[in-house]
């Protein structure tokens, strides 16, 4: 590590602290859609609370994902495609009726 000083000044980085790569480990880690359990174990945290602490802002930029996975979902049924595996139950009918 004696080099790394020396390095991270002459790149125009100061004051760059081993923790910010850390940090940029785990964003990265998110980016490539990795579960929090996952970063937990890579970043060595005892717990996936602690990611969903420290990163959950970042985590939450994953919401377009989710709905952009529902609404092809919707446009599936609604052609009369299932999702693998299973029935859809349209809400507010019971199930064979």
């Amino acid at each position: 590590m004696v080099g790394l000083v020396p390095a991270i000044t002459d790149a125009g980085l100061d004051p760059l602290r081993i923790h910010d790569l850390r940090h940029t480990a785990v964003a990265f880690w998110i980016a490539a859609r990795a579960s929090p359990k996952e970063i937990a174990v890579r970043a060595g945290h005892r717990s996936v609370v602690t990611v969903l602490d420290r990163y959950g802002h970042i985590l939450l930029t994953g919401e377009d994902h989710v709905t952009s996975a529902l609404d092809a979902m919707e446009r599936g049924s609604a052609r009369g495609l299932r999702p693998e595996g299973g029935d859809v139950v349209q809400f507010g009918k019971k199930r064979g009726a």
